[in-house]
């Protein structure tokens, strides 16, 4: 009986869901994690931020969106720039990333002048991004540091587990 049979455009639909059910399920143990170290102002009035980020247990450099004043998603959250986490890393940094690879998951973020003194004193937030599209979430040591460099008022208070280079 074909009224029983789906229509192509149902089955379409049936075929993505299943595809996409699957993908989450394969994925389901890969999270953002990393740390940020350090924001440092520098002579010329630019700050930069350091640190690292991995979606675990993949290879994948991830990217990152930094926000200044709260969390992506929050009241008061303002996207102030991006990067990725491409740069050379220890090896305690792979193991944490547990990336047998051992790419590179250290970032280093500069932020000219103007943006420093438009967000001065606002505590920093780096968002890892999923490569597999689970939650982009927000670093351990987010919230700690400040635009203005140095640790803000919520240091010690950011999400996530510290890790390498940087305390939980």
């Amino acid at each position: 009986n074909r009224d029983l049979e789906p229509s192509e455009a149902e089955g379409a639909k049936y075929y993505d869901l299943l595809k996409s059910e699957i993908a989450k399920r394969r994925n389901a143990g890969v999270n953002v994690k990393g740390n940020i170290d350090s924001a440092e102002k520098n002579a010329d009035g630019s700050l930069t931020v350091k640190g690292w980020a991995c979606a675990s247990g993949r290879a994948d450099q991830i990217e990152l969106h930094v926000y200044a004043g709260a969390a992506a998603g929050n009241a008061g959250a303002a996207m102030v720039g991006s990067g990725k986490a491409d740069r050379a890393a220890e090896p305690a940094v792979a193991e944490a990333c547990a990336d047998a690879s051992a790419k590179g998951h250290r970032f280093e973020i500069k932020f000219a002048p103007d943006v420093v003194n438009a967000h001065q004193g606002k505590p920093i937030f780096v968002h890892g991004i999923s490569p597999v599209g689970r939650d982009n979430s927000a670093i351990a040591g987010s919230g700690s540091f400040t635009m203005s460099g140095g640790a803000g008022p919520g240091a010690g208070t950011g999400a996530g587990a510290g890790g390498p280079g940087g305390s939980a």
